[in-house]
């Protein structure tokens, strides 16, 4: 699939037109994964509707996709880094960063409510297809912290040792396996230019999000007061390709957020389980 902002600024018109086409294109895709998620959840219809007897839902579907993806479990991801040229000097220097970056991932991963890479097996044993992508996230990132006025010596040097710990085992890398369902891909391309998000977030989160763009300059778009209660949940539409990421509320057209991509290349990937394919006929 083309990409329509020709490596450009997205802008709020061709975002909606990318997510109705995506929509559309993978919404027999969702429908099925509703289908798949009452098995596993016990509440699929045993008796035709408006029949009132008691039904028994067997739980094998789960047991069955849980020991799947525990078996995946049993072996761990690794980095492999491919030397840059050849002779033994350049391999010796990829395998140098190999375990620092795969410790690097394994943090990451500890940081995530769910293991990602569990996750994405979960998805991918479901519904035959999953998702995976990396972010730069520094919102942990603490500041030097200053003196104040009337500040004693031992409560600025408490300060300071605390942001000194904090600076210890810093992470700002993330790596996210979020539901398929939520995320909007070309599936017919292994590596997508382009990619859609569909979330939701608490509204004081996503004000405080923009604020913290907004230090930056030229990240922030336009600005986004909080909702009169902060936990009211707002969905949102994130894109992201190769050169920028794009973030918005949903029902609104204005762009919140307007970065350049921190990776510079797409940071989402997708995979099929390979047991199907395309029908014969994909017009219908």
């Amino acid at each position: 699939m083309p990409d329509p902002f020709q490596g450009e600024k997205p802008d709020a018109e061709g975002i909606e037109k990318l997510r109705v086409h995506l929509s559309e294109v993978w919404s027999a895709v969702r429908t099925d994964m509703e289908e798949i998620d009452s098995f596993k959840g016990g509440t699929f219809r045993v008796w035709p509707a408006g029949d009132k007897r008691p039904a028994y839902h067997p739980p094998p579907a789960r047991y069955v996709l849980d020991h799947a993806v525990d078996t995946q479990m049993s072996v761990d991801p690794k980095v492999k880094k491919f030397p840059a040229g050849k002779g033994q000097e350049h391999k010796d220097k990829a395998d140098a960063v190999e375990p620092g970056l795969t410790a690097v991932m394994m943090d990451a991963a500890l940081r995530e409510p769910s293991i990602p890479w569990r996750q994405a097996y979960s998805y991918l044993l479901s519904y035959g297809y999953t998702v995976m992508g990396t972010l730069w996230d520094e919102a942990e990132r603490e500041k030097k912290p200053k003196r104040k006025d009337g500040e004693s010596d031992e409560e600025y040097e408490a300060r300071v040792s605390q942001y000194e710990a904090s600076r210890q085992g810093w992470n700002p890398v993330r790596i996210k396996a979020p539901h398929p369902s939520r995320v909007l891909m070309n599936p017919y391309e292994m590596q997508p230019d382009i990619c859609v998000i569909t979330a939701q977030r608490y509204s004081q989160d996503l004000a405080n999000l923009v604020k913290r763009k907004g230090r930056y300059g030229s990240k922030r778009v336009s600005s986004y007061t909080a909702a009169e209660n902060p936990y009211k949940l707002v969905d949102t539409l994130e894109v992201w390709t190769a050169n920028w990421h794009v973030l918005k509320v949903a029902a609104e057209g204005d762009l919140l957020i307007m970065e350049k991509n921190p990776f510079g290349f797409m940071n989402y990937i997708h995979g099929f389980a390979g047991w199907g394919g395309e029908v014969t006929n994909t017009v219908e």
